[in-house]
């Protein structure tokens, strides 16, 4: 997939305001993965993230001659999508976050987790218990939490990306960051020993 710069960016917002539909497309295919990962994070029923996706389409599509270029679009673009999962979240939805390869996330968030893989029956569904425990952590994290530590542990996103697109300092999100390390290392830590 081709890179656009924060000019080209811009240059496809400003012909997409102008209802140039074909540009509008270019930008929602290019930042449609990082979009729907954000959303499979944050609902973890498959069958709604589609839909999910449509509402974002929508919302973006109408809000866009509205959009004045006071922050980057995908800044802009994801807290669209955010506002839109909440929504969705509030719903008769069930709120929690699905991690495509818990092992891996397991051991990119904390370092220590990363279990052997035994085909036996009883250490899958040992694999099983452990990751489905680990989501039940992440998704229980507070509000907007789970949020910050995946998108920079697990997506790379840096402090100050992070900080821009939630209006807050660089210091909350290593608080942030850090009280959620701290929650998840206990909470695994009991879980592993009493398994």
């Amino acid at each position: 997939m081709r890179t656009y710069s924060e000019a080209e960016i811009n240059e496809l917002v400003f012909e997409a305001q102008a209802k140039d539909n074909a540009a509008f497309d270019k930008l929602m295919i290019y930042f449609r993965p990082p979009i729907i990962n954000m959303i499979y994070r944050c609902i973890r029923d498959k069958s709604l993230i589609d839909d999910c996706y449509q509402e974002v389409l929508i919302r973006v599509f109408l809000g866009l001659p509205g959009f004045k270029g006071g922050s980057r679009f995908f800044t802009w673009l994801y807290r669209i999508s955010l506002n839109v999962v909440h929504n969705y979240s509030r719903g008769n939805y069930r709120q929690s976050v699905s991690i495509e390869n818990s092992y891996e996330s397991m051991n990119l968030l904390t370092g220590r987790y990363r279990l052997r893989e035994y085909t036996t029956p009883e250490s899958l569904l040992y694999s099983q218990e452990v990751e489905d425990y680990f989501c039940e952590i992440i998704s229980g994290l507070p509000e907007g939490t789970s949020d910050v530590l995946m998108r920079h542990d697990v997506d790379g996103d840096s402090y100050e990306d992070i900080a821009e697109l939630l209006h807050c300092s660089e210091s909350t999100v290593r608080s942030r960051i850090s009280r959620a390390r701290a929650q998840i290392d206990q909470q695994m830590k009991t879980f592993l020993r009493y398994c």
